[in-house]
């Protein structure tokens, strides 16, 4: 019961993070997020285990915090939050934030 109450509002919030993104550049930031996602998905399972998310340093350094349902993979809802908190902790605006995307 305790990974659907948090599982359903980081699904909700990352559904709304994607639908909300600002068309920069001709391409939407959350494609660039899923084409990333979908690189470290070796295996192309659909989730991040921690061997797969080893390659992305912000991912080897705080992946039970982005595996927010504590399931031990990292799905791409949990993927985009991530990636769009670590680019706000950094100061970053919404311009230089595609940038940090990349």
């Amino acid at each position: 019961m305790k990974k659907l109450l948090i599982t359903i509002p980081v699904a909700f919030l990352a559904t709304a993070l994607i639908a909300g993104e600002m068309k920069q550049g001709g391409e939407h930031t959350s494609s660039k997020l899923e084409k990333q996602f979908n690189a470290l998905d070796t295996n192309g399972d659909g989730n991040l285990s921690r061997q797969e998310a080893d390659k992305a340093s912000t991912l080897k350094q705080r992946f039970a915090e982005a595996d927010v349902d504590a399931s031990g993979t990292i799905e791409i809802s949990e993927y985009v939050l991530h990636e769009t908190q670590e680019a706000t902790a950094a100061g970053m605006n919404p311009e230089a934030e595609e940038e940090f995307m990349q």
